[in-house]
């Protein structure tokens, strides 16, 4: 990362040390011995070559149907909700909080001040867009199955999304934080079409 003064310590070499071994007998156990390396300070901009085994099928999250996808995806992208270590996380989610009303309500509360990379807000009425055109049939997005049990978003204000649910899903946040349900820019949708799957527009760190 950019201004890093982290160290890599990679071996340096091996030395003996004495052990037993399961015959009772002395066994010189390799220790290791390694060098701190320092790492040059980051800076923005410039270019990186990644060799990928799949091609991406499209940068737009609706469609990815290919393994190639998320890698690029996954920098462009933020998640509605986040996932670490198989629990949903609100320090890396876009919604910020949340609090579940019954086993068919659950409201979320957004981190403020995100925007898309063309400036366009990211509030509840971009991410009930979102829903719709996710769960709009004739778009075939690849998480229309999965996010099939929620009936509608609400949005009470910008920064407070309701989710009303057909009937109980215990697997919903893993459903919303997968990478084909991220958040997209409507305005860039709108603005690209068909081409907006070569032009992504997101909230994440890269663009």
């Amino acid at each position: 990362p950019s201004g890093s003064s982290r160290t890599s310590t990679p071996t340096g070499g091996l030395s003996a040390v004495q052990g037993t071994s399961a015959a009772g007998g002395a066994l010189a156990i390799p220790a290791l011995q390694s060098t701190p390396i320092p790492l040059a300070a980051g800076v923005p901009g410039g270019k990186m070559n990644i060799a990928q085994t799949l091609e991406p099928t499209t940068l737009d999250p609706l469609n990815a149907i290919s393994g190639g996808d998320y890698i690029y995806g996954l920098a462009m992208y933020d998640y509605f909700v986040g996932i670490r270590h198989f629990n949903p996380d609100p320090t890396i989610s876009l919604a910020q909080s949340w609090e579940i009303v019954d086993p068919m309500h659950i409201n979320f509360h957004l981190r403020p001040g995100v925007t898309f990379h063309d400036g366009s807000p990211f509030d509840s009425a971009n991410y009930q867009w979102n829903m719709q055109r996710l769960q709009d049939p004739n778009n075939k997005g690849v998480s229309l199955g999965t996010l099939s049990s929620i009936d509608h978003i609400d949005t009470p204000d910008p920064s407070t999304v309701g989710m009303v649910l057909k009937e109980p899903n215990a697997a919903i946040f893993f459903a919303i934080a997968a990478y084909t349900a991220a958040p997209v820019s409507r305005q860039a949708v709108e603005k690209q079409g068909d081409k907006f799957k070569s032009n992504p527009v997101g909230t994440g760190p890269f663009t």
